[in-house]
């Protein structure tokens, strides 16, 4: 048993103006449990860190045949970083580099080796997930699909401002990780893609 669980109380700190300070805690440490065990079963899937893993999965949907360039933002890493993410997911065989729309620029594509790898950690992204709600009824599950669509909405919304601010959010698209088959992303139900749509509407 770790020590912290039985320690003392050192008194809140309440963000002024916090409506639920407890609701915020609950959540905050929800998302740290998933974020671990997310992290941990995507490594055991394939044995690649975070960065690889998300680049594998953003490959299958998100920028499938995209450059060094759009897959750094995608994932949120600096384009030397991205660069030497590719490099180590070239020399494991599952993606290669193929000549781009110009001369001077080169795409990224997923071998079948990486597709296959690809589909695993993400299997085993949503095997965690799916462990975490398991308890949840029916009922249960329906009132938190409707409650995780409108935080990604909003959580969206907030991201959406900071790049505008010229602050890419930490960790680069909100749904480099995310299954477009699963979230119906072609039928027009992924909320993220819904409330980009809204917000930026009248700026085309």
């Amino acid at each position: 048993m770790i020590g912290s669980y039985n320690g003392r109380y050192s008194g809140s700190q309440v963000v002024k103006g916090q409506r639920d300070p407890r609701l915020a805690n609950l959540l905050g440490t929800l998302s740290t449990g998933i974020t671990d065990a997310m992290y941990d079963s995507t490594a055991m899937a394939a044995g690649l860190d975070g960065a690889a893993s998300a680049a594998l999965i953003a490959l299958l949907d998100f920028v499938p045949s995209g450059s060094v360039r759009a897959l750094s933002q995608v994932v949120g890493l600096t384009h030397s970083g991205a660069v030497r993410v590719v490099d180590r997911l070239v020399a494991d065989g599952l993606v290669t580099r193929e000549s781009g729309p110009d001369a001077r620029s080169r795409s990224i594509a997923l071998t079948a080796h990486g597709v296959k790898t690809a589909r695993q950690i993400r299997l085993a992204r949503e095997r965690t997930v799916n462990r975490a709600i398991e308890a949840l009824n029916d009922r249960e599950r329906a009132t938190l699909t409707t409650l995780c669509e409108r935080l990604i909405a909003t959580i969206t919304e907030h991201r959406l401002e900071q790049r505008r601010a010229g602050r890419p959010p930490v960790g680069g698209a909100l749904c480099r990780m995310c299954d477009f088959g699963a979230c119906g992303r072609e039928r027009g139900a992924c909320p993220a893609a819904t409330r980009v749509t809204a917000l930026t509407a009248g700026e085309r």
